[in-house]
């Protein structure tokens, strides 16, 4: 078997997607609005073309603007075909078909919507209000809301920050407050201050640090909060046992007033925290607590 080379001639056709024809059919897909609008767009960003006025006949319209378009064809060809539009246009060396694609759907000034493919129209902003409005809100954003309303100086509301990050699924912090107040390098009657403060937020019972005083706080936000009612608060482990004679020698009520008392207690919300979402992401129970102590570094377990 010997191998040798030879020289052939060999014809053949193939179609080639030049630019000028990529944009010819293109255009052919176009509305008369369409193009009209896309001419318009042409010359307002090309000095160099010319868009004629349209006359009154609707037959002398459709031809002239036809004309229009290849002409415009036309001067592209000759552009293309000269060189010019490489040499002239930096950004002309990229992608043509891609690059004309973005021109007709990211044109921010046409006004059919079928070539505002990308662009935001009336129910494209109805239906993203609906995803936020429906979109649950989680307790942290909720109460950053009211802190931003309703704290005013940057110290408390740094301080009103840390307090947030020990907030509970339940809405109550279950940290001590000396925790708090070393975290934000702060003395603890600064942090009762703004803790104070908190709790005056909606839904009441907010920052509470226990059961009893959630309780209190919606009392007090009802102004219903009485001396009898304190009492009761005081002594919620002898309500839990059910020893409503003891509760009525304590309060000095007698039994229709502990019997009221106990049911406005039972209209309140113990877990003001849960009507909202939680994110876990601002969870903060570390297992291990490190700190530096005069020999070096201290690990320890979270005792909570």
């Amino acid at each position: 078997m010997q191998l040798a080379q030879q020289i052939k001639m060999r014809q053949s056709q193939s179609l080639v997607m030049t630019p000028q024809l990529q944009q010819a059919i293109k255009l052919l897909q176009m509305t008369n609005i369409e193009l009209c609008q896309f001419l318009d767009s042409q010359t307002i960003e090309n000095p160099f073309l010319e868009n004629t006025k349209l006359p009154v006949n609707e037959t002398e319209k459709k031809d002239n603007y036809t004309e229009s378009i290849l002409s415009s064809t036309t001067d592209l060809s000759k552009d293309f075909s000269s060189g010019k539009s490489l040499q002239e246009d930096p950004s002309a060396k990229g992608d043509y078909e891609n690059r004309f694609d973005a021109e007709i759907l990211d044109r921010p000034k046409l006004d059919n919507p079928s070539l505002n493919k990308n662009s935001l129209n009336n129910d494209d902003i109805s239906n993203l209000s609906e995803i936020n409005a429906s979109k649950p809100l989680t307790l942290r954003e909720h109460v950053t809301r009211q802190i931003s309303l309703e704290i005013r100086d940057p110290a408390e509301r740094i301080i009103a920050t840390f307090l947030t990050d020990h907030l509970q699924p339940t809405g109550w912090i279950d940290s001590n407050l000396d925790e708090i107040a070393e975290e934000a390098s702060c003395s603890i009657d600064r942090v009762v201050q703004v803790l104070g403060k908190l709790q005056k937020f909606e839904p009441a019972g907010l920052f509470a640090r226990n059961l009893a005083e959630c309780l209190k706080i919606q009392l007090k936000e009802k102004n219903s909060l009485t001396k009898e009612f304190e009492i009761i608060l005081e002594n919620l482990n002898i309500l839990a046992k059910g020893e409503l004679r003891q509760l009525s020698k304590l309060t000095g009520l007698d039994q229709a007033g502990i019997s009221e008392a106990i049911s406005i207690i039972r209209s309140l919300n113990p877990k003001p925290g849960e009507v909202f979402e939680f994110d876990e992401s601002y969870a903060n129970s570390p297992d291990v607590i490190v700190s530096k102590g005069k020999n070096g570094w201290v690990a320890e377990l979270n005792k909570s």
